[in-house]
């Protein structure tokens, strides 16, 4: 009996690959985002609107980001007034932030725990949604993962003393800040990720010059 839930587990292991996954949740989003068809739904009322009023060059919703609505704006651009045009640039955002999700796992887990990690984060209710969505919310993720991937891929190559790929992980990390400003917590993580496995200090006195500057790397590009 144990021999066969094993071989059972082989099977199931050898047929679900990262590429499944995304596929499916691509195609449950694809058939999910049609609903409302001619309506919108939280958010949207807002969204929607003022990422109509970017392309007529208006100005509207001041008080989120420009850059959010601009991802919006260029689904309806692209694809028409209409819900497949309002909803479709969130969902390639969300497939993927799943895609960079996954290599971030496999960094930490094996390949198979990384597929379910993935797997779990792209059904989870609140990120489906989202991703289904006219919202601002999953471009911002996908730009703060895509930070931290560039981050955790650290090269030696280094531009004015600073490793290539941090200059690109805080790039996209402001990009992440111009589509939502809730980016902001992912800044602080990343902050703290640097300075506990990067930084090496006998005191806190020198801890507060290099605090400062990875601060101010972040301001200056945002």
């Amino acid at each position: 009996m144990k021999k066969l839930i094993q071989n059972f587990y082989n099977k199931i292991n050898s047929f679900i690959d990262i590429k499944i996954v995304i596929l499916v949740l691509f195609g449950l989003h694809i058939f999910v985002i049609s609903f409302p068809l001619n309506s919108t739904v939280f958010d949207e009322a807002y969204y929607v609107p003022a990422a109509r009023d970017i392309l007529n060059l208006e100005a509207s919703n001041p008080e989120h980001p420009f850059l959010g609505k601009a991802w919006i704006a260029s689904g309806i651009y692209l694809f028409g007034d209409n819900w497949f045009g309002w909803r479709i640039i969130s969902t390639i955002f969300s497939i993927l932030s799943l895609t960079v999700f996954y290599f971030i796992s496999k960094r930490f887990l094996s390949k198979n725990l990384a597929i379910y990690a993935t797997a779990i984060l792209g059904f989870e209710v609140m990120f489906f949604v989202h991703g289904s969505l006219a919202l601002l919310e999953v471009p911002s993720i996908f730009f703060a993962l895509l930070s931290f991937w560039l981050y955790f891929e650290r090269r030696e190559k280094k531009i004015l003393k600073i490793p290539i790929f941090y200059w690109l992980s805080t790039i996209a990390m402001a990009i992440s800040f111009l589509s939502k400003e809730t980016a902001a917590f992912y800044v602080i993580i990343i902050i703290f990720i640097y300075i506990t496995t990067r930084i090496k200090f006998t005191n806190y006195n020198e801890l507060i010059p290099k605090f400062y500057k990875a601060i101010l790397l972040l301001i200056v590009l945002a």
